[in-house]
């Protein structure tokens, strides 16, 4: 699980930087639906795999959540660019401030997560571990 979460990531430190520079020079609001669909997809083929009887237990890991390989990390980097970018124009300067203080305790609390996953995975095993994150997010 942690090499996964760190693989998802990754996406931050690979295209981050750039994904800023290209969500500049694009209108910002229509990239934060595309990006949301780009997220919705990947993790909407576990269904199917269900269906045609290939459901394995790395399936659902490896396509769903924002914080996993695939599509839903880098989509989730641009779409996270695209908000921050559309926020910062349309909101009063006060805003910014509460805006950059809200952004401050949740990546504050992210880590809590991981934490929190390894105590559980320890608790009820891995693969329940796995089907409690699947139906929380």
């Amino acid at each position: 699980m942690g090499v996964l979460t760190a693989t998802g990531n990754a996406a931050f430190l690979l295209i981050g930087q750039p994904a800023g520079v290209w969500v500049d020079r694009m209108r910002r609001r229509p990239v934060m639906p595309r990006t949301d669909l780009a997220r919705a997809a990947l993790p909407a083929t576990v269904p199917i795999a269900w269906w045609v009887g290939r459901l394995t237990l790395g399936e659902p890991a490896g396509r769903t959540g924002t914080d996993r390989p695939g599509v839903p990390g880098p989509s989730m980097v641009v779409c996270d660019v695209a908000q921050v970018s559309y926020r910062q124009a349309i909101y009063p300067e006060w805003a910014k401030r509460v805006n950059a203080s809200t952004r401050f305790v949740v990546w504050g609390i992210t880590p809590l997560g991981g934490l929190a996953g390894g105590a559980l995975g320890e608790w009820i095993g891995i693969r329940g571990t796995v089907w409690v994150s699947l139906w929380a997010s």
